[in-house]
């Protein structure tokens, strides 16, 4: 029942406030947190947790509920005549929705005693949302190599941030004229790119503007001494820094 329910909860409450008091009583004399954790069964972290927060926890942590899609599915295997917790989740999974057992296994439950069901959470994003690097990739993938949840997303954000969306549209120009070493296109590129979000950028490229258009000129390049850089970097790293130089030559040319 509600009313016995809630009488637990209120001695739970009034036991966590006397174990405050004391702690506080406790520290107030001087006592460690090592001195006190034994005394009022609390951990360390525990003691300087309630010491911080001024008081004891009051609100548990909610349990995870199903979303609404979730509660469909599952809605719909139960009329169907699947009474298996497991197989219920692995419906779930085969779907491309999220829930632990633990959560399924009591929704199920509440179904058979034909009591409430699990609460149902907060409705999520469709797709969580992804981090810089992953929108950065996202944004400059060509349209065929992203599947339709990335597309729809590439659509939104030229919907929602259209500068953003330009940017990311003369960042795979300057991909292309790179690839193919197109020169005559640079500087209308780094006119364009001077109003939008790219202009930092493009203020760089200019400042460096011979050695960015012999990069499209020319056919050589500094991969083969940026790679024998890297390879010095990792050896002198083997050996922390303590090595003289000529070991570090040794190994080097051993190399």
């Amino acid at each position: 029942p509600a009313g016995v329910e809630e009488c637990r909860r209120a001695d739970r409450r009034e036991r966590r406030q006397e174990m405050y008091d004391e702690l506080v009583r406790l520290r107030g004399l001087g006592l460690t947190a090592d001195q006190i954790a034994p005394i009022i069964g609390l951990s360390r972290p525990a003691i300087f947790r309630w010491l911080k927060t001024g008081g004891p926890p009051q609100h548990r942590k909610p349990r995870p509920g199903l979303s609404k899609p979730c509660l469909a599915v599952l809605e719909e295997r139960w009329a169907e005549g699947c009474r298996n917790a497991g197989r219920l989740r692995r419906d779930l999974r085969e779907r491309g929705f999220k829930a632990s057992e633990r959560t399924v296994r009591r929704w199920a439950q509440a179904q058979r005693r034909g009591g409430p069901a699990e609460p149902v959470a907060k409705v999520a994003a469709a797709w969580p949302a992804p981090s810089k690097r992953q929108c950065a990739r996202l944004l400059t993938a060509r349209d065929e190599d992203l599947d339709p949840k990335e597309r729809a997303f590439v659509a939104h954000v030229a919907v929602a941030a259209p500068g953003l969306a330009e940017a990311a549209e003369l960042a795979k120009r300057l991909d292309t004229m790179l690839k193919d070493g197109v020169p005559e296109e640079l500087d209308v590129w780094l006119t364009t790119a001077r109003d939008t979000e790219l202009a930092s950028f493009a203020q760089g490229l200019e400042r460096d503007y011979a050695a960015v258009r012999a990069a499209l000129v020319e056919p050589w390049s500094t991969s083969p001494v940026e790679g024998q850089i890297n390879k010095l970097k990792v050896l002198k790293r083997q050996m922390y820094g303590r090595a003289k130089h000529d070991l570090l030559r040794n190994r080097l040319l051993a190399a």
